[in-house]
């Protein structure tokens, strides 16, 4: 009896022995496992470090480009409206221009047409050789608005679709006033508040 009592003890003596190691093996797995999990993790986290890193610099690139763009066009002018015709001289479309406006045609270095979209009469691009010479030409561009000429700073594709942007959102933010000045987009609610400037349309996204 004593001796098949000691069997049964060394069974279970065995079987918790064979427990233990199996717990043990166990352990150092999961050790081992948590151990790639961390550096699984540390890995991630340098790469969304590097991730946010790059899309900052992508960022600024991207507006140092855009401000390359507008500083390109700050002495140009588009002009909306008028009517081309077969062989017509430039020069001289824009001298009679000038001569209903009261302004002076020296300091245009150069000018002509952008291609023609169906439906719209093309612009005529203005570049001139000073910045003052651009400024008296728009300073006068409410002169012609009843002849549905338009006179507009020439922007940048980018900035052109912002100010498209922030014309939509005035429409349901209440803002009163969306114009441009010297490439930049800038809202107001009414006179007397404080001037928006947009830059992107993030700052759209938080205008209330």
């Amino acid at each position: 009896m004593i001796e098949k009592q000691g069997k049964v003890i060394e069974g279970i003596e065995s079987s918790m022995g064979l427990l233990s190691t199996k717990y043990e093996e166990m352990r150092t797995s999961i050790d081992v496992h948590s151990g790639q999990v961390a550096a699984l993790q540390t890995h991630s986290d340098e790469l969304s470090a590097s991730l946010a890193a790059k899309d900052r610099e992508i960022v600024q690139l991207h507006a140092a480009i855009l401000n390359l763009e507008t500083y390109s066009r700050r002495n140009n002018l588009e002009i909306h409206g008028l009517e081309p015709t077969d062989g017509e001289d430039i020069q001289v479309v824009l001298k009679s221009l000038a001569d209903r406006l009261q302004v002076s045609t020296e300091g245009i270095e150069v000018a002509h047409r952008l291609p023609a979209k169906e439906g719209k009469i093309p612009p005529i691009i203005v570049k001139f050789e000073r910045r003052a010479q651009r400024d008296s030409w728009f300073d006068k561009r409410n002169v012609m608005k009843t002849e549905k000429i338009f006179i507009n700073e020439h922007l940048a594709p980018e900035t052109k679709h912002l100010l498209w942007q922030a014309k939509q959102v005035a429409k349901t933010k209440s803002f009163k006033f969306t114009w441009v000045r010297n490439g930049n987009v800038l809202m107001k609610k009414s006179e007397g508040l404080k001037t928006v400037r947009i830059q992107s349309e993030m700052d759209l996204l938080k205008l209330s």
